[in-house]
């Protein structure tokens, strides 16, 4: 079948290809370059199915305003991580090993234009820094937030330890960050892993930082073992806790910094 010229019908049923010479009106206009037909339920109309990315990653506070022509928005966040535990200096022959930091709570929801106000208060959580001297504990991520609808929270700081003498010893890994608000999909986030510490008075011992909580992006900073003086690892994806330091023969370490939160806003327009 080829069309040239201007067909009104109310009903066109085709069997086969159809070849046109001009453009197509569809609801009394014709589309953009890219547009496509879509059915409106009771009609076809042109669309562009467009959709628009925004990402916030740094910690602060920012203003989402809605666009003309918005049908919706998916709206993913994050809390800050939990920074990594330190380790104070030892006497010769000791060690010391901090535990990892917890990862921030992740929460997603999709929201429809009706449902979302012309401009909303996006907050980015920061990761907590790592422990140093003179508590040695991790701090604690902060919350990200997109206005009052949908939270999460950051993850705890894991503890800072010192020497272990004798038997077996450790320090605890921060507990993972949790959710508030209205979501389609939550989960909490990693726990830091513990430090463990394995001494005795007649021989050296034998220690193990926590690695940094994992979020919902991905794996935190890195633990290491006795032998090395290392500052703990930073969280390595969105959200994700710090690494425990870790000390052998006298050297004091800092924990790893937990990694901030972030906000992806994806927006769907008509």
């Amino acid at each position: 079948m080829t069309v040239s010229g201007l067909i009104v019908t109310s009903n066109v049923t085709i069997g086969g290809n159809v070849s046109i010479a001009g453009g197509i009106a569809a609801s009394g206009k014709y589309g953009n370059t890219g547009d496509v037909l879509i059915s409106t339920g009771n009609g076809i109309n042109w669309s562009n199915n467009r959709t628009a990315i925004i990402a916030y990653t740094t910690p602060g506070s920012y203003t989402w305003t809605k666009q003309a022509g918005l049908r919706g928005i998916l709206v993913e966040l994050i809390g800050g991580g939990g920074g990594g535990g330190g380790s104070q200096s030892t006497a010769t022959g000791r060690c010391a090993a901090g535990a990892g930091g917890g990862a921030g709570g992740y929460a997603r929801v999709f929201l429809a234009n009706s449902s979302v106000s012309s401009s909303v208060t996006v907050t980015v959580g920061a990761g907590g820094a790592g422990g140093s001297s003179p508590g040695w504990d991790g701090g604690t991520g902060t919350t990200t937030s997109f206005g009052a609808i949908i939270s999460a929270t950051g993850g705890v700081g894991g503890a800072g330890f010192a020497s272990g003498v004798t038997g077996l010893s450790g320090a605890t890994g921060g507990a993972g960050g949790s959710v508030g608000g209205t979501s389609d999909f939550a989960t909490l986030g990693g726990s830091g892993g513990f430090a463990v510490i394995i001494g005795s008075s007649i021989t050296s011992p034998v220690g193990f930082s926590g690695h940094g909580g994992s979020g919902y992006f991905g794996g935190g900073g890195r633990g290491a073992a006795t032998g090395v003086n290392l500052n703990g690892a930073i969280g390595r994806s969105p959200g994700s806790g710090g690494g425990g330091a870790i000390s052998t023969d006298v050297s004091a370490n800092t924990g790893g910094d937990g990694a901030s939160g972030c906000v992806i806003i994806t927006e769907l327009y008509a």
